[in-house]
């Protein structure tokens, strides 16, 4: 009997060492995820970084699998919005039967669609730990204090930039202006949310300083559409916290500095617009207004005519498809411009209905458990993620931007929303 008894527990104190080894290597692997992470937020609005950004990825999915490995446990976490992924996925491979380009549609398949739902779900299935939250956030601050004093330098000494002339605009280390005011915005949020959640003089003076220079290089980046997103992102969230007498000030002030302080040309960059009575020469307009009015006009035209089937997912097939708007108005013009009519474009109306349901489904989850949380610091990640989709949205009514880094890293921040909403629904329950 006593034999037995020694032989009971040495068994249970080598199962109590084992478990421990494996927590110790699962923690391990769980915050070498959050360190690659954090490396790669560093990268999106960096140009010229694919190398690196298949490096992290391929380190993520190797840590992930050693995890999944380590824990003895392959399921993947089931979110509220894998069906939406599904469809989405689903018209984008029907785009292939139609597309006037079937490499570049499979190409774009695999950048914008596959590498970002893979990008998501290891997110999802590694940061449900409210901690490992953190250092992706300080990372994202980090890059900020790196990108915006850079683009200062390569404005006003590289370029030799001003803030009056609109024919020079701050990219940074992005790979144009365009992209540049894609990242702009998606930080932008993270950053005038943190006034409601920190506390004490100087870390709102550090803000506030962080603020400033964001907002100087959003105005010097001279993207019109993206001033339009950033207002309407700040309105609503000082809605969101009730402060209407904030909100009166703020957009009396925008206006003013509108009417007063920016050149009188800067919204048309030197356009002259077509008046209704008045025949213009459409090829010797300037700027990008006109254009992009024709545009939208022929894109919806051809919608009409041919709502179900587009011609492939990508951005570049609309200049392949319909060569005459970019001969027309110039190399700019190589896509309608608006993320609504290129996805109808590119994918059909089906592509386009499944598009708005996703997107709606992904703000609806990240509302629900804002409302629910009681984290500070999940209640400032849940918002700021809704703001920056709104935002983004709203810049991209203007443009198409959800390609590319600037599109990576919206679905990782959705990534990282969805792993806090996972968890609180499981706490919940």
């Amino acid at each position: 009997m006593q034999n037995l008894y020694w032989e009971v527990r040495q068994g249970k104190e080598k199962m109590e060492n084992m478990y421990k080894s494996d927590t110790k290597s699962y923690n391990l692997f769980a915050y070498g995820i959050v360190i690659v992470l954090s490396i790669l937020v560093f990268t999106f609005p960096i140009a010229h970084t694919a190398t690196i950004k298949a490096i992290c990825l391929i380190l993520l999915l190797t840590l992930w699998f050693s995890k999944m490995t380590i824990q003895r446990e392959w399921h993947i976490q089931k979110t509220s919005i894998d069906w939406f992924i599904f469809f989405y996925f689903l018209f984008g491979v029907l785009s292939l039967f139609s597309s006037v380009d079937r490499m570049a549609t499979l190409n774009s398949i695999k950048k914008e669609m596959i590498v970002n739902f893979i990008l998501l779900y290891l997110i999802v299935n590694n940061l449900k730990k409210i901690s490992y939250i953190k250092p992706i956030l300080i990372a994202i601050f980090l890059g900020n204090l790196i990108v915006i004093p850079y683009g200062f330098y390569d404005f006003f000494l590289i370029q030799k930039g001003n803030l009056y002339n609109p024919a020079i605009r701050f990219h940074s280390l992005s790979a144009d202006f365009a992209f540049f005011s894609a990242y702009s915005v998606t930080t932008f949020p993270f950053i005038f949310i943190a006034f409601f959640y920190v506390k004490g003089f100087k870390h709102k003076s550090l803000l506030a300083l962080l603020l400033t220079t964001n907002i100087l290089a959003l105005y010097l980046n001279h993207q019109r559409g993206a001033w339009i997103a950033v207002l309407i992102g700040c309105l609503f969230t000082l809605m969101i916290f009730k402060k209407w007498k904030v909100m009166i000030i703020f957009s009396l002030a925008f206006l003013a500095v509108l009417l007063s302080l920016l050149p009188p040309n800067v919204f048309q960059h030197g356009e002259k617009l077509i008046s209704k009575s008045g025949k213009v020469d459409i090829e010797k307009v300037g700027g990008s207004i006109t254009p992009r009015i024709e545009t939208w006009k022929f894109a919806l035209q051809k919608i009409k005519e041919n709502p179900f089937l587009g011609y492939g997912l990508g951005r570049d097939n609309f200049a392949k498809k319909y060569p005459q708007l970019k001969e027309k108005f110039g190399p700019t013009i190589f896509h309608a411009h608006n993320i609504f009519l290129d996805t109808a474009l590119q994918m059909g109306l089906g592509g386009l209905i499944v598009f708005v349901l996703l997107i709606g489904k992904i703000l609806k989850v990240h509302w629900h458990a804002f409302k629910q949380s009681k984290i500070a610091l999940q209640q400032y990640l849940l918002l700021s993620i809704i703001v920056v989709t709104i935002v983004f949205l709203i810049r991209n009514f203007f443009d198409t931007l959800f390609v590319s880094d600037s599109g990576s890293f919206l679905w990782f921040l959705w990534g990282i929303g969805i792993s806090q909403c996972v968890r609180e629904t499981e706490t919940n329950g």
